[in-house]
């Protein structure tokens, strides 16, 4: 594989963490804080995020863009997509 063809790979992976992981990602805190007003087990307010090697391209985007999630652990993260 060239490095044409891993680069693409690579936009492709940005546009598929962009447009569907942190979407759903999201989607999921929505749900989180829904059961949160519902429970009073759950604090939101120390919602956290893993994610393991390409997962933490996804964790560390979801962590910069939406502002409930206040901590980030990434594990082996696969940077060549950063």
């Amino acid at each position: 594989m060239d490095y044409l063809q891993v680069d693409t790979l690579i936009t492709e992976y940005k546009h598929k963490i962009w447009n569907i992981r942190v979407p759903e990602i999201r989607e999921l805190v929505e749900r989180i804080k829904e059961d949160a007003k519902r429970d009073g087990n759950i604090d939101i307010s120390k919602l956290s995020i893993i994610g393991h090697s390409m997962g933490s391209f996804a964790a560390l985007e979801s962590a910069r863009l939406i502002d409930e999630i206040v901590s980030c652990v990434a594990l082996d993260p696969y940077m060549r997509v950063l």
